[in-house]
């Protein structure tokens, strides 16, 4: 069981992927502001966050961009889920430290959801 953190302001699609990370077994908590982000990772200490780019009060680059920068959360990994998808975007967003990159276009709360727990059990094996 994974503590996962959704920084999405559309509510119901964070609704969406919560249920559906939930249904996983996940422990989730969700925060809507960009400018809370940080505050809500501290206290929820996720093993993975998933991201949006485009937040009010703070964006998602300047997010990726300080977890990346403090020690203590540098190692959680980040999943940018987002309606930046160009080439040029999920190139910055893995060179910022992103684990992958999803396109709200391309992926549902279903599939992204799929892709989380993808992601975990593949890291739990190498880890194993």
């Amino acid at each position: 069981m994974k503590r996962i953190l959704i920084v999405e302001d559309d509510e119901v699609l964070a609704h969406l992927c919560k249920i559906n990370l939930q249904k996983n077994g996940h422990v989730v908590d969700v925060v809507h502001d960009g400018g809370l982000a940080l505050h809500k990772v501290d206290a929820f200490s996720p093993h993975l966050i998933i991201l949006d780019i485009i937040l009010p009060n703070k964006n998602g680059f300047d997010i990726l961009q300080e977890i990346k920068k403090s020690e203590k959360h540098k190692d959680i990994d980040v999943i940018v889920y987002s309606s930046l998808s160009q080439q040029e975007d999920i190139d910055t967003f893995s060179s910022m430290g992103a684990v992958a990159s999803n396109s709200k276009k391309d992926v549902g709360a279903h599939e992204l959801a799929e892709h989380v727990h993808l992601h975990i059990n593949k890291k739990q094996k190498i880890i194993s």
